[in-house]
This record gives C-alpha cells, structure tokens and sequence, in this order.
C-alpha cells in the first residue's frame, strides 16, 4: 500500500481522481510515495509519485469521455462539459510534461539533489517522467477518438488500466 499524501481521499477531488487515489493507495507497494494535488510554487499537478525506482512522476488526471472531446490536436483540446459548453484545454500531455519540467527546474536548485561528478553532472541524481491518466476511457477509445494520434502511448494510461474491478 502506497504512502498517501494527504491519507484519505480529499472531499470535492474529481471522481476520476478519486479512483485513481484509491487505485494508488491500494495496490502500489509500500515504498511509493504518492502525493495528491501537491502545490509547487505555482504548479499544481493532480499527482506526484515518488518511486524508488523511477524517481518522480507526475501524472495529470482527465475524465473525459468520447462524448466530451470535441476536437484534439497536438496543443489544445476543444472539450464539451456536461452543460454543453465548449471549453479549449491544452494537450493533457502538454500539461503533465510542463508540471514535470517546472518540478524540475525547482529541484536543480537545491545542491543536494545534483550529480557532482561524471556525465550527468549538475543534474538531478534521479529521473523524472509524467502520464496522463484517462479515468473514463478505455484504451479503445483513446486510439478510436484520437487521442493516441497526440500522445505517446507509453505516457498514457486508460480506464483498464488503472481501474482494479
């Protein structure tokens, strides 16, 4: 069981959100850190994971659905909320790779975080990667709808995957 951060789930978090939490807390390993909603300086990711193995990740959370998306192109996504109104986003993998690059430039400020010697000198001494992760999709869909035409599949995760039922 992941460590969580905050515990429990936040009331008024998405339901997407709110699955992935549970999905996090019940079936990562003990030794993964997963933050929800960390506030980094201006930032906000829905998630950083800390994972021994993998270093930081940050993972923006989208619960759209097939319905919802409108138009999807490699900047800006025109999606149809549930009142009808059409809204642009930008590209959920835009977004989570900012997050990640933002965290980024935060940590190489701090010394102790920095290789002091050979080729990756002056760089952090472990890797950082960002996902975007589609609550109310299934891999199906992603590639029927698009999505996956604006995304690399190793950064994507859909309903299947992360939904434990």
């Amino acid at each position: 069981m992941a460590f969580m951060i905050p515990d429990t789930a936040p009331s008024g978090i998405t339901a997407g959100e709110r699955i992935l939490f549970n999905t996090l807390k019940t079936e990562l390993p003990d030794d993964i850190i997963a933050y929800h909603a960390p506030r980094i300086g201006i930032h906000q990711p829905d998630y950083l994971l800390i994972v021994p193995e993998h270093g930081v990740i940050v993972l923006e959370v989208k619960d759209y659905t097939e319905k919802t998306l409108v138009e999807i192109s490699p900047d800006t996504w025109r999606i149809r909320t549930s009142a009808g109104k059409m809204l642009n986003h930008p590209n959920p993998y835009s977004q989570a790779k900012n997050y990640a690059f933002k965290i980024s430039d935060i940590l190489v400020k701090d010394p102790e975080l920095l290789q002091t010697e050979g080729r990756y000198a002056g760089r952090l001494k472990f890797p950082y990667s960002y996902a975007v992760v589609f609550t109310r999709m299934q891999e199906e869909q992603l590639y029927r709808s698009g999505v996956m035409e604006v995304m690399p599949a190793s950064c994507t995760f859909s309903r299947d995957e992360i939904d434990t039922d």
